[in-house]
């Protein structure tokens, strides 16, 4: 071990290796990457110390590179080209990384619940009159789960990924 930062780097992609990833083709690509987002959101979940080391940090390890791989080889099955599968690849793992360490901030475990109430009765205790808008959608911000949101926006990546598809079968 040369430095902290290589020690990081490994820390950091032994935890990524914790991701199972799916071997059938069966599938639907859709369902495939919904399946790798949650499951890799499962493991950084799991792994709050290591995930925080994320930032900044380009995940090219062995396991960071079979995830890419992974992920790049099931879009481009799916018949995107070399340019969307990239795209995809890299807005997914941001989208990923990006929500875990958000819900890592507030808190695993019993505390987490503590902690969305808290955010939420802030929220919502706020001036209706200066925050009218966010005071009319506190509740919904947070609860019930913050799964919900995680999967309403990994299907949004997926459908943007499918549109520029039919796009590209629709001019060939």
């Amino acid at each position: 071990m040369r430095s902290k930062e290589e020690l990081f780097d490994l820390l950091v992609d032994t935890v990524i290796g914790k991701c199972e990833l799916p071997s059938d083709g069966e599938r639907a690509w859709q369902d495939q990457i919904v399946g790798i987002g949650l499951e890799l959101r499962r493991v950084l979940l799991d792994h709050p110390a290591a995930t925080r080391l994320l930032s900044g940090r380009l995940p090219f390890g062995p396991n960071g590179l079979r995830l890419a791989d992974h992920v790049i080889g099931v879009l481009r099955r799916a018949g995107l080209g070399d340019k969307m599968a990239g795209y995809g690849y890299v807005i997914l793992i941001f989208y990923v990384t990006g929500f875990a360490v958000q819900e890592i901030a507030f808190g695993k475990g019993p505390s987490n619940a503590a902690r969305m109430e808290e955010v939420q009765a802030y929220l919502q205790g706020l001036s209706a009159e200066r925050y009218p808008d966010l005071v009319a959608v506190a509740g919904e911000l947070l609860a019930p789960r913050l799964t919900d949101r995680f999967e309403f926006g990994l299907h949004g990546i997926i459908d943007a990924l499918a549109a520029e598809r039919a796009a590209v079968a629709e001019k060939s």
